[in-house]
């Protein structure tokens, strides 16, 4: 009963900080799982280390965690369970989506931009044109 338990306590651990309580149960999860060869255990504890992944700031690892866990749950029928893993990879892809966009913003091109004047990539793509700017 305490793995099977351990997919409702290991959440809220990670998200609350304590990460350190978490690494355990996961690793728990990870180990039985592979020896006692049960899919349950093994996509639980992919989707429970995406999160702690994710929680140390390592997007892409968690976003392949977790889809090794839906890969998991393919052979499972445990629709809730595959329900909380695809909300999961769902807010992964969309937070890499929001970093990728915020490191964009960063570019020198986007900065130069900004120092002309504004958005000229966005005023270009309303328009449906590609413009280049020469430098002088």
């Amino acid at each position: 009963a305490g793995l099977a338990a351990a997919r409702f306590a290991i959440p809220p651990r990670g998200a609350l900080g304590g990460r350190d309580d978490a690494e355990p149960l996961i690793e728990a999860l990870e180990y039985h799982g592979r020896r006692l060869d049960r899919a349950w255990m093994l996509a639980i504890g992919a989707r429970c280390r995406s999160m702690l992944l994710a929680a140390q700031g390592h997007l892409e690892a968690a976003t392949r965690m977790a889809q090794q866990a839906m890969s998991a749950h393919e052979s499972l029928p445990m629709p809730f369970e595959r329900a909380r893993t695809q909300l999961l990879l769902g807010q992964l892809q969309r937070r890499q989506r929001h970093a990728r966009a915020d490191a964009a913003q960063k570019s020198p091109p986007a900065q130069a931009q900004v120092a002309l004047g504004g958005d000229l990539v966005g005023r270009e793509r309303r328009v449906g044109r590609v413009v280049i700017i020469h430098g002088s």
